[in-house]
């Protein structure tokens, strides 16, 4: 199991246990792009360019609304099913290694 799998899993199992640093790079391996900080919030771009601003607690976990909402734990907004093995966006649909399916 590499990293990205590990922390796929524990953002899955534990979402607001994920340390903001953690989420941030999960983020960066499934090819998301950190564009700028603003404050406290930190933007960040889906490889389809959607925007996700996020910023940590205070004692420095990821919020798992902010886990929930990115595509990593997105889900079906007709359903809503957790679909982490997969996911759908708008019209995309991804496999759980993040790339788009066909």
């Amino acid at each position: 199991m590499d990293k990205k799998d590990k922390l796929l899993k524990k953002a899955r199992n534990n979402p607001q246990g994920l340390r903001f640093s953690k989420f941030e790079t999960l983020l960066s391996l499934c090819d998301w792009v950190f564009d700028h900080q603003t404050g406290s919030h930190r933007i960040w771009y889906s490889p389809t360019k959607v925007r996700l601003s996020i910023q940590p607690n205070k004692d420095g976990e990821a919020k798992a609304y902010q886990v929930k909402n990115s595509y990593l734990y997105r889900t079906n907004p007709m359903t809503q099913n957790n679909i982490f093995g997969g996911f759908t966006m708008g019209k995309v649909s991804f496999n759980r290694d993040c790339s788009k399916r066909d």
